[in-house]
């Protein structure tokens, strides 16, 4: 089981204040489908006062109602007892788990999960966490408040909901929102509740740490700055939640079916981490064997048929090695997108990187064919020949790159891979693990697409002060190396 959408949810009796993952907490399910046409919820078989009170939820907001006016789409439901989560949604099953304990409070809750499995299908978890923060801001204020209220009542008796609070913080930010933020902006803020969500409590005291982090906004990156973020994490240490929230890590991790790579903690490291950590994949499913395989058909025709009318219309082309180089290229590329074919989960770079060797072996070809032609012929007629044969090569294989790169950067892919860097809580460091917790920029030069890269990666970047909290539960071990980063793939 592959979950997403887990940051609705409730507190471990094991680890209090920590978030809990027991998959043992599971009883009798049943399964629904629920229908969104037009802007409405529909359901033969869903308790019809339950869709009807999610029908009244919307029309109490025009904003809200917009998220789902050109939805057609239908959802997996599997109200489960005893859930370990509020709710959760299961990738490769395309299923929405729901505590069969439905609350009425929590039905903001429900309809952004329903929001995300209708879009799950053709979008990844980036794209539709964007619109987390609109999303909650379009919910009608009493409907906040009931949910707020209806949170904080947990946190003083039962304390089963929302363990670390971090929904319950970014509900009252969203009541009170008196500052325009950017998309970014937004987005960052629903990729830190991401992060949070995992283990819910921190070794850590969070809000002393970001109150000294707003106490130094004028200059973020000052010598105060730094020592007074180093001074807010020697002081807010939690000894007694070390452990805790690194075995709750551990299995959070476990069940998004992720790896954990620890780093040293560098300047290089906090570039190269956010490089793993967004390097997708894409599952292999039935549907995307049957595209790569048709790729694989149309690139060995489209070979097969060029090089079949050069030998026999230019056979002294036929012998050039530039043709020898080609089929043998065009070799290995099939032979690697074979091997991709067989694979469960197909890494994004790979689709992409041998896309643009196929491109690069096309361009070659044509250009080197061409002006051998040129010299050796002087037959207006045989030249255009040859320039049809290879318009006709380069538009096969122009269509198969086509196929192979929306494969690559439109199929929804997973995350697979987070870091923990391992960074010395030092004087002179010790602040960049405050701005790791945080979300925010490492570093006082801004670089937009690093911080970018950064933001999309904060759901599963970790930090850690000694290497002796995550030695078992890490999968792998990166020393830091020298990296090149390409922007210009050609």
């Amino acid at each position: 089981m592959s979950i997403e959408l887990y940051i609705f949810n409730k507190e471990s009796k094991k680890f209090p204040s920590f978030t809990n993952w027991d998959a043992n907490n599971t009883g009798s399910s049943k399964s629904y489908k629920l229908d969104i046409v037009s802007g409405k919820f529909k359901s033969k078989n869903l308790n019809s006062e339950f869709v009807k009170d999610l029908n009244s939820f919307l029309r109490r907001s025009d904003q809200l109602a917009s998220f789902f006016k050109s939805f057609d789409y239908s959802i997996n439901l599997e109200f489960t007892s005893n859930l370990s989560h509020i709710l959760f949604f299961e990738a490769s099953r395309q299923v929405l788990y729901i505590d069969a304990d439905v609350k009425n409070e929590f039905i903001p809750f429900y309809c952004f999960a329903f929001f995300y499995a209708a879009l799950r299908k053709r979008k990844d978890q980036d794209y539709i966490f964007n619109k987390f923060y609109d999303f909650f801001l379009a919910i009608d204020s009493t409907d906040i408040k009931k949910l707020i209220n209806f949170l904080e009542a947990d946190k003083s008796t039962t304390k089963l909901f929302d363990a670390g609070s971090n929904i319950l913080k970014f509900l009252k930010q969203i009541l009170t929102a008196e500052q325009d933020f950017s998309e970014l902006e937004k987005f960052k803020i629903s990729q830190v509740i991401r992060n949070r969500a995992l283990t819910g409590s921190h070794i850590y005291d969070i809000d002393a740490i970001e109150k000294t982090y707003e106490n130094n906004l004028g200059d973020p990156f000052s010598g105060q700055a730094c020592d007074d973020l180093y001074q807010s994490l020697v002081t807010s240490y939690i000894p007694e939640n070390t452990e805790s929230y690194f075995q709750t890590l551990s299995i959070a991790l476990e069940s998004l079916g992720m790896n954990l790579i620890a780093q040293r903690g560098s300047r290089v490291a906090h570039e190269q981490g956010p490089i793993l950590v967004n390097s997708g994949v894409l599952n292999n499913s039935a549907s995307l064997k049957d595209k790569l395989k048709q790729v694989i058909k149309n690139i060995k025709n489209s070979v097969n048929k060029f090089l079949d009318d050069l030998n026999s219309n230019f056979p002294d082309l036929f012998q050039e090695q530039c043709v020898t180089e080609t089929k043998i290229d065009m070799s290995l590329v099939i032979d690697e997108l074979n091997y991709l074919l067989s694979m469960d989960s197909i890494p994004k770079a790979k689709l992409a990187k041998t896309a643009n060797l196929i491109k690069k072996i096309n361009n070659s070809v044509s250009s080197e064919l061409k002006n051998l032609n040129c010299e050796r012929n002087k037959s207006k007629s045989l030249y255009s020949k040859l320039l049809d044969n290879l318009i006709n090569f380069e538009k096969e294989i122009l269509l198969s790159l086509f196929e192979l790169e929306e494969l690559s950067t439109k199929s929804p892919g997973l995350k697979k891979k987070s870091v923990v860097y391992i960074q010395r809580l030092s004087k002179r460091s010790g602040h960049i693990i405050a701005r790791i917790i945080l979300g925010e920029n490492l570093y006082v030069e801004t670089d937009s697409n690093s911080q970018k890269h950064r933001i999309r990666a904060i759901p599963f970047t970790f930090v850690s002060p000694d290497f002796n909290h995550t030695a078992g539960i890490v999968d792998s071990f990166f020393e830091n190396a020298s990296i090149s980063i390409v922007t210009d793939p050609d």
